[in-house]
């Protein structure tokens, strides 16, 4: 009840900042979530429907997910806390977006720029399935989707899931168990080509590895921000390490608070570009 009131009224004074309708939709949207997950996960949850997969509405997007509490986390994350929000000169900007998950990421730019173009990356087969089937649903236009993982090689890879939810999962074992599935690997600089307005990197270890291919293909220069969730405990690298692999390259970094997950040790941080002309991240 407590972190309830706490991100209704971070949401509320966005909405007072912004002035925007859309942000009093989210308070009406964020409550209905939380009502639902309620009653469900209370009074409901021996009836559980067998005819598929919930779904919902979150601003005017119709959204199939897992399980309410994940749904719930990823809305606090992405649309309360406003965690991959970025500002554009262009109505149109490139978003790379790595670890795409069921698609609500790709949701949110959308709802802040309807005519970004978006290439997204999942690949857990059954996020993805969810993935396709919200960007298919809601007609979304200018989104690219693919089943791979990404590293700094092409080729297959162990994917491990958490058990204790549907979304968590790593090509690194960690702490998820012996249980895995083979994926599809390849690298990002296959597809960047052009200039990359923001680069979204939430892949669970894996993201030092993409850096560092696209640092070998003289690739990062493309990319005017990123916003990264770094995972020093399954990468073995100090943050500091990978914050001075990042600064080294032109940009300045710094990390963002994580209200959602005080006990995580990822830490989330935003990278501009110093030299860039076009997009600022605030």
């Amino acid at each position: 009840m407590i972190q309830t009131l706490r991100h209704t009224a971070r949401i509320i004074g966005e909405a007072r900042r912004s002035r925007k309708p859309k942000a009093v939709q989210l308070i009406a949207d964020y409550l209905r979530l939380r009502f639902v997950s309620f009653i469900f996960y209370n009074l409901l949850r021996a009836r559980k429907s067998r005819k598929g997969l919930p779904e919902t509405t979150i601003l005017s997007f119709h959204v199939r997910f897992f399980e309410y509490s994940e749904l719930i986390n990823l809305f606090e994350e992405i649309f309360a806390c406003r965690t991959y929000t970025f500002r554009s000169r262009n109505t149109d900007p490139l978003i790379i977006d790595c670890g795409s998950n069921i698609g609500l990421s790709v949701l949110y730019f959308k709802s802040i720029y309807p005519d970004c173009r978006i290439m997204a990356f999942e690949p857990n087969p059954k996020a993805f399935a969810v993935l396709k089937f919200n960007v298919e649903q809601n007609n979304l236009k200018g989104v690219h989707i693919f089943n791979v993982g990404l590293s700094d090689y092409t080729g297959q890879a162990k994917f491990y899931q958490s058990a204790a939810n549907t979304i968590s999962a790593s090509v690194f074992q960690g702490n998820y168990g012996s249980g895995h599935e083979l994926v599809e690997m390849t690298e990002l600089s296959n597809f960047t080509n052009e200039e990359v307005d923001l680069l979204k990197i939430d892949i669970e270890g894996s993201e030092i590895n993409v850096i560092n291919d696209l640092i070998k293909y003289n690739k990062l220069q493309l990319v005017r921000n990123m916003i990264i969730e770094y995972h020093p405990a399954i990468t073995a690298i100090k943050t500091q390490a990978f914050f001075a692999l990042i600064e080294s390259q032109g940009f300045r970094c710094a990390s963002i608070p994580d209200d959602i997950h005080p006990n995580s040790t990822a830490v989330i941080f935003r990278c501009t570009r110093l030299d860039q002309g076009r997009t600022t991240v605030v």
